[in-house]
């Protein structure tokens, strides 16, 4: 499902007015099997606007007349599922043709050179988009499937390969830098509900395309919304930085004190002298669920080996939680505040997304992190080597002759 209120990370707030006030429209065309409903305009680039909106006439023609005095991010767009998104400048006028039933699949503009370059980028996204909600569908019809969790792998290992493809595409339309303004617009493109550029972690392309817009539109709405985006990013990916090192491979996990169904509390410390998988799960979380089925299998190989795990819930709901460990046979260590998403132990460990996991030795070190299915298994096995049973050769009575 396409939400176009997430389509930009770089502007907060959208919608702009417009002003009736020059003599040939900035923006026009038509909008076929529309009736006479109305179309609505919203500029992303501008803090705090408001929507402007006209009704098409009988045959979809309409037109929108604006001050253009910098480079605008506009949407065209008739609701937030129905969207297309226009690059204008100055003294450009930008001339629309496209169907009222899927704008952003079937529109074509000109007039307007960047959003020409847009159009295809977001045509490309648009493609792409329509295999993820594909596999999306295909795990909603498995979701009683038995095997569902082999089924999933498969799924994600086909959503990694379109997710990478399209990421490549992005990135080289920013390194060919055919439009500063549309590279702007490439750091927010999104792949169902993820976003193909993660500031922290591809700050690189935020800086690169802060230094192309601030090149080519100096001082303008834009360039310094980028150029503030970029600055305190840098400041986040400073703090972030503490966090990483203090979770990081090598380093003590942090201690844990949580209450368990019984509300007895429950030290992670307690635990020293064994093997633990610090495992953040909840019972309405899904894959965690599935991996649950997992880290039972693991446990049971290798809980006789010196290793157990210490599971701490994201739930809010005390019934909900304690049934989902019934249900799935969590015999370890399960605790949980009930705070959902503002549990202590997940704002200690930087927990942004479940499942999540983090492997200790017995002096508290973490060994390694988010490993699940079979590479658990495989990380066990490293830990604890498979020991043959000593064959003891049964005893052979004298015979007397």
């Amino acid at each position: 499902m396409r939400r176009f209120f997430s389509l930009t990370i770089l502007s907060a707030v959208l919608l702009s007015s417009c002003i009736e006030s020059e003599t040939e429209p900035q923006i026009k065309g038509s909008i076929y099997e529309a009736g006479e409903k109305l179309v609505y305009l919203l500029d992303l680039s501008k803090k705090g606007s408001k929507p402007d909106s006209v009704q098409l006439s009988v045959n979809g023609d309409f037109q929108f007349f604006m001050d253009v005095e910098e480079p605008k991010d506009l949407l065209l767009y008739f609701d937030q599922e129905n969207y297309l998104r226009l690059l204008l400048l100055p003294d450009e006028t930008a001339i629309i043709t496209a169907d009222a039933a899927d704008l952003l699949a079937t529109y074509r503009v000109e007039g307007s050179p960047h959003s020409e370059i847009l159009r295809e980028v977001m045509y490309a996204n648009w493609l792409d988009n329509i295999i993820i909600d594909s596999l999306n569908m295909v795990y909603k019809t498995n979701e009683n499937n038995p095997r569902l969790l082999q089924i999933m792998e498969q799924l994600n290992s086909e959503a990694i390969v379109i997710k990478d493809k399209q990421r490549a595409y992005l990135e080289s339309i920013i390194k060919e830098n055919k439009s500063s303004l549309v590279s702007y617009v490439a750091l927010s493109m999104q792949l169902g509900v993820n976003k193909l550029f993660s500031p922290t972690a591809d700050s690189q392309w935020f800086k690169m395309v802060d230094s192309m817009v601030n090149a080519d539109f100096p001082e303008t709405t834009i360039a310094n919304t980028i150029r503030t985006f970029v600055e305190a990013n840098e400041t986040l990916i400073k703090n972030n930085l503490t966090v990483e090192q203090r979770l990081g491979i090598g380093s003590v996990a942090p201690e844990i004190s949580l209450p368990n169904v019984n509300g007895d509390t429950l030290k992670l410390s307690s635990l020293r002298g064994r093997y633990v998988l610090i495992d953040f799960w909840a019972s309405w979380c899904k894959p965690c669920r599935l991996e649950n089925q997992n880290l039972l299998r693991n446990y049971n190989m290798f809980r006789w080996r010196n290793f157990t795990i210490y599971q701490v819930s994201l739930d809010k709901d005390k019934a909900e939680w304690q049934k989902a460990i019934r249900t799935d046979y969590l015999s370890w260590t399960n605790v949980s505040d009930l705070n959902f998403w503002d549990n202590q132990a997940a704002k200690d460990y930087n927990i942004e997304g479940i499942p999540s996991n983090f492997l200790i030795d017995p002096e508290g070190v973490i060994i390694a992190r988010d490993i699940y299915g079979d590479e658990l298994t495989k990380k066990l096995r490293e830990i604890f080597p498979y020991i043959p049973r000593k064959v003891v050769e049964p005893e052979v009575s004298a015979v007397s002759e």
